[in-house]
């Protein structure tokens, strides 16, 4: 498999077609996308001021969270309709079968079921695939290790060199993730694609912020499709980008961040519409959510990689 990754969000455009946001409402300061056929639809929860996009599946059903003066809240969006969803903490995934993820929870036909390997004392998911197979992390006496769930069995996989957070996981076997490093001259959080033993490092950077010596990254992919197709976002210059594309035509537009796709080659992730700084602070503390802080890895690894 070779993995396309373009070098700017010019470029991704081009690839995959500028669209439209001829569907959907208005968005204020933050909301989600679906990439859909060349068109965008804008993702926004009644009475909400903030609403993020998370995963897509096969059926086109998708989960997320929204904001409004009572708090935050997830959704399933199905059929042109939001449901809130009552669930202990914020989604990271849907199958096809319409199970729902969460970082400790299984929720199935209305049923959910704690996720907690045995023997451990930290349990934390990072991603589902569509046949609902369930992959992340778990801690024991022993150390932090990689887990996989299937069918209500958990089974411990190896990821040689501990690389760091996981946040996508297809049907193939292919793992999409994160870890802090160095790769040529780039240095900092870059993306990993782990594919028939084999990684590939997936960075952008800025030429424009580069020092002797090398430049500074921040890639981190949010999504993985099973034809091997990385989403995520990057840092650049002074703004979150999202890759493969850019996020929907519209003014003003500020920190895109391409978090789900689906086989079928739908997008969905969140976009802000202004670069001030509570914009760019709802982006960074969705980083920090990813738990990048404390994964000191460095992997021999083949290079994709985008310097603009």
């Amino acid at each position: 498999m070779k993995l396309k990754i373009v070098s700017s969000v010019a470029a991704a455009l081009a690839v995959f077609g500028v669209g439209s946001a001829a569907h959907g409402s208005a968005c204020d300061v933050q909301c989600g996308f679906l990439y859909s056929g060349g068109t965008y639809t804008i993702l926004s929860a009644p009475g909400s001021f903030s609403t993020t996009a998370i995963s897509v599946n096969d059926k086109g059903q998708i989960i997320g969270t929204f904001n409004n003066s009572n708090g935050t809240f997830s959704y399933l969006y199905s059929g042109g309709v939001y449901t809130t969803l009552s669930v202990p903490t914020p989604p990271i995934g849907i199958d096809n079968q319409g199970q729902i993820v969460g970082t400790n929870y299984l929720y199935s036909g209305g049923t959910y079921t704690s996720l907690s390997v045995p023997g451990s004392f930290s349990t934390t998911a990072n991603a589902v695939n569509e046949n609902g197979q369930i992959i992340g992390t778990y801690t024991d006496n022993s150390g932090t290790k990689y887990f996989q769930y299937t069918a209500g069995v958990y089974s411990t996989i190896s990821l040689p060199g501990l690389p760091g957070p996981v946040s996508g996981f297809n049907d193939n076997g292919q793992i999409a993730g994160t870890y802090t490093g160095k790769f040529g001259s780039l240095s900092g959080t870059l993306g990993f694609l782990y594919s028939g033993g084999t990684y590939t490092t997936i960075a952008y950077a800025d030429s424009g912020y580069c020092f002797p010596g090398g430049c500074p990254s921040i890639t981190i992919p949010k999504g993985l499709n099973d034809n091997g197709l990385v989403v995520g976002l990057y840092w650049a210059g002074n703004n979150f980008y999202g890759f493969p594309i850019g996020g929907p035509p519209v003014s003003n537009l500020c920190c895109v961040s391409d978090d789900g796709i689906n086989n079928l080659g739908q997008i969905v992730g969140v976009y802000g519409v202004t670069p001030e700084p509570a914009t760019l602070a709802l982006f960074a503390i969705g980083l920090g959510a990813l738990g990048l802080l404390g994964w000191r890895r460095k992997m021999k690894a083949q290079a994709v990689v985008a310097l603009h």
